[in-house]
């Protein structure tokens, strides 16, 4: 029967849209593996920033873990910000990850993970300076371990369909290590050279008469001002594109920059679209995680109660509050313990944010690169070591004649299954 002409019968919207693969990078944010991933490389990069701030940044250790790594409230009472540079009050050298829910978890994992290097800007004296140079090169360290093993698991997912476990891809992150953290340093380093010309002509500028010539020649200060901005541009928006060349491409640190410049201008106005539908996306998805985990510890926490009843409850609360200092060790303990593992749960929250902004990252990369290189949003590079998986080739079998899948290094390895004799009726 023929088919009339004109008659739509499927829609690829994947070609018409291809946005949509955005949706699938907030699937991969909600994998338990990425969230666990992302919990261990929030501890990691916390207990830097910690260590760092007491040992040499500032003597006041600042907030605690769990008000840094809360989760978004659903409504915030708070007039919305649009500055995310403004400094911290003082005594907290860094913003909590869950400051500024209304701009999605997008634009606020990335603010988040950037702190150390935006606060340089407001360093106070050589002692800050160091240390948020320390603590920006532990965030940069840790993120290429945790943020490079999500990331390869999202380019898995968004190209092929496949899924990894977090093992092996820490293992693939540890293979590229050196490029993913390589990229920001180096760019980074670009931005230090760009501005040290302006620091020795400040120093400079100390005496009357080279001030006078510094300002007649203060159109060489604004050059380079430009460019020292301009790469600091550059590395904020390329950030997450160099951690996604990385886990794409499995390439070198100087492609993993060129490619972040790129696709991070070449389309601006595509670019915005496509960062605007990912935070649109990412905040839906981030509203049901914390709707999820609230729902579970409050649920635990009510039916407690109908057993332990509301004044031991509150009991416990106002121990794990040290309100209650008359407690015994047995209670302490068991309070201690309540609290731990709600904020493990309460933690999953901001997981998400930072989990979804790196798979958000591998999305918008695939979806530049297809713009500006016309490259497939499908195609993704292995390691020499990890032979690319492919489907395995129908064979007739030279005594069934049955059509066979053909051996793999997986298959190969199992004990042999078939029988030599052909199957009975």
């Amino acid at each position: 029967m023929s088919t009339p002409a004109g008659v739509v019968h499927t829609v690829r919207w994947q070609e018409i849209c291809p946005w949509l693969l955005l949706v699938r990078a907030a699937r991969v944010a909600l994998m338990v593996r990425v969230i666990v991933l992302a919990m261990l490389g929030m501890w990691a990069v916390h207990l830097g920033w910690r260590v760092i701030d007491a040992a040499v940044t500032h003597p006041d250790p600042g907030p605690s873990f769990a008000e840094l790594t809360a989760p978004a409230p659903l409504f915030s009472t708070e007039p919305p910000v649009l500055e995310f540079s403004e400094p911290p009050p003082r005594g907290q050298l860094y913003v909590p990850l869950a400051e500024r829910p209304w701009v999605g978890p997008l634009a606020r994992a990335w603010a988040w993970a950037i702190q150390p290097l935006t606060r340089l800007v407001a360093a106070e004296g050589w002692r800050q300076l160091i240390g948020f140079l320390l603590a920006g090169t532990w965030t940069i360290a840790v993120w290429a371990l945790f943020g490079g093993a999500i990331a390869r698991i999202a380019a898995l997912y968004l190209t092929r369909g496949e899924t990894i476990g977090p093992i092996e891809a820490l293992r693939a992150a540890v293979t590229r290590w050196t490029s993913t953290a390589g990229a920001p340093t180096f760019s980074f380093c670009l931005i230090v050279g760009a501005g040290v010309p302006l620091w020795i002509a400040g120093l400079l500028m100390r005496l009357d008469f080279l001030a006078a010539v510094g300002g007649a020649l203060w159109f060489v200060a604004l050059a380079f001002g430009a460019l020292a901005a301009g790469l600091a541009l550059l590395h904020l928006i390329g950030v997450p594109f160099m951690w996604a060349t990385a886990a794409v491409e499995r390439t070198d640190a100087f492609d993993a920059l060129s490619r972040a410049w790129a696709y991070g201008f070449s389309r601006p106005l595509h670019l915005t679209f496509y960062v605007a539908v990912a935070s649109l996306l990412g905040l839906l998805a981030e509203t049901l995680v914390v709707l999820l985990v609230n729902w579970l510890v409050a649920g635990a926490e009510f039916g407690v109660a109908w057993g332990a009843g509301a004044a031991r409850m509150q009991q416990l609360a106002a121990v794990a509050a040290d309100t209650e200092t008359d407690a015994g060790a047995m209670l302490t303990i068991a309070a201690a313990g309540m609290q731990f593992w709600s904020n493990v749960l309460l933690a999953a929250g901001s997981a998400f944010a930072i989990g979804y902004f790196w798979s958000a990252g591998v999305g918008l990369y695939l979806l530049m690169r297809r713009l500006v290189d016309a490259t497939e949003t499908n195609e993704i590079a292995f390691d020499a070591n990890a032979p690319e998986p492919r489907v395995p080739q129908l064979t007739d079998d030279p005594v069934t004649g049955v059509p066979q899948a053909e051996a793999t290094p997986e298959t190969a390895a199992a004990p042999e299954q078939r029988s030599a004799e052909p199957p009975s009726e």
